[in-house]
């Protein structure tokens, strides 16, 4: 049995899934979420776009599996559905009448083509009943835009991007620089604040540093730069005597852009079994 213990800062949605994959490899996780994300389907932004009903719209992509929670709480509310706004994404949804919500929505739905990332492309299908036509090999919004790159169908089209609300520190640049490839390939980017991303409370900020610090983990796995940039934020030394491991190079690129060495990076980024499979080759070669 392993006795490497790993600290997740993931959000709780994604921290529950990457914990399993961790313990299938024998590595021991500790969960403490730094970042959250919060589905807000009634901003100006997403009434905005249901306003037309799509009508003008060739594409969606999908930054995260909030955005699809949020896009699904805004479709119920415009078309018929259960009626409760989705508050928090915990990666269920409430109850509604799917007959009432399916024919309109899929209607809506079928004027643009969706597109999602990694695992995240299987969720769309599953809360909006239509599977993404465009999945990349590279599960990155960078390879969202190479993939539109080579369709050949991206000059003069539309795109909506379903993209955090950064709050409470810094945005990555990773949407940014996605965005600006879009533009740089003649698409026209409607970018949509469709959720909330931010810092949990100090105390779960607090308890991840002092972990950190004190010893009580051997690494810290990291899926987003916004969870790097909560804990620099906090304290900028936290992560200078630690194993750090990226789930993918764009991850990776922001923590060596601030100070971090990074210990490993995973190759596969589709999916957390595979970021798991990198950290437990890590220390095997240890």
């Amino acid at each position: 049995m392993s006795s490497h213990q790993i600290l997740i800062t993931a959000p709780e949605v994604y921290s529950k899934r990457f914990a399993q994959a961790l313990e299938a490899r024998s590595l021991i996780p500790m969960a403490v979420p730094v970042i959250e994300t919060v589905a807000t389907p009634d901003t100006a932004d997403m009434r905005a776009l249901l306003e037309q009903d799509l009508n003008g719209i060739d594409y969606i992509a999908f930054c995260s599996r909030c955005a699809v929670d949020s896009l699904s709480a805004a479709l119920d509310h415009r078309y018929g559905g259960g009626g409760e706004p989705v508050s928090e994404c915990a990666g269920s949804a409430p109850a509604v009448n799917e007959d009432r919500r399916a024919t309109p929505v899929v209607k809506v739905l079928a004027k643009c083509a969706l597109a999602a990332i990694g695992k995240d492309a299987d969720y769309v299908l599953e809360r909006l009943r239509i599977r993404p036509t465009i999945c990349p090999d590279e599960p990155s919004p960078a390879g969202i835009a190479t993939k539109l790159a080579e369709s050949g169908r991206a000059e003069g089209r539309t795109i909506a991007v379903l993209a955090p609300c950064v709050e409470g520190f810094t945005e990555p640049d990773v949407v940014p620089r996605f965005v600006d490839q879009l533009k740089g390939m003649g698409m026209k980017v409607v970018r949509v604040d469709a959720y909330v991303t931010r810092p949990v409370s100090e105390e779960a900020v607090s308890a991840a540093v002092t972990a950190l610090r004190n010893g009580s983990v051997r690494g810290v796995a990291f899926t987003s730069a916004g969870e790097i940039a909560v804990l620099l934020r906090r304290s900028p030394q936290c992560l200078m005597d630690i194993d750090v491991a990226c789930f993918g190079p764009y991850t990776a690129g922001f923590a060596a852009k601030h100070g971090v060495k990074v210990s490993c990076v995973a190759k596969d980024f589709s999916s957390f079994d595979g970021f798991a499979a990198t950290i437990e080759q890590h220390y095997a070669r240890r």
